[in-house]
């Protein structure tokens, strides 16, 4: 009770705020849904549905099989340079592609049906356009929190 009450004027009413803070934010908290990253594909646009799994593929989930263990997917072409190295956004104060950030074009034509089980173990990404020149790609940036 003495650490919600900060100053000597108006003791009850600093205690009174102090209490409803604390039941607001419990209400919240227990409010909080966490979605599974499936989850979070399936209920969301399909501007939200770009992964990355542990070996950097990065991904386009199109759709779910109706039986659900099973994602369809297409892969972007990851851009490299002349001596075989992915492309870097930026060089300082390191590379991009140390941090997971690759520059990529379309989509492969061919659908890839990926286990549910390595979406779920994947990272959530997000893509922006980016032209180069002539032609537009896109940067896709792995989100930090994905669930």
């Amino acid at each position: 009770m003495k650490n919600d009450i900060q100053g000597t004027t108006k003791p009850l009413a600093q205690f009174c705020r102090r209490q409803a803070e604390k039941e607001n934010n419990e209400t919240f908290r227990c409010s909080l849904k966490v979605q599974s990253i499936t989850e979070s594909l399936k209920n969301d646009s399909t501007a939200d549905s770009v992964i990355m799994l542990a070996n950097k593929k990065i991904l386009k989930i199109k759709s779910f099989q109706s039986g659900g263990d099973l994602a369809v997917a297409h892969a972007f072409n990851i851009s490299y340079d002349l001596d075989g190295s992915k492309k870097n956004f930026f060089n300082a104060p390191m590379p991009a592609t140390d941090l997971d950030l690759y520059i990529c074009g379309d989509l492969k034509p061919q659908r890839q049906l990926i286990p549910i089980d390595f979406v779920e173990k994947s990272t959530k990404c997000i893509t922006l356009p980016f032209h180069d020149g002539m032609i537009e790609r896109w940067l896709v940036i792995p989100i930090l929190h994905t669930t």
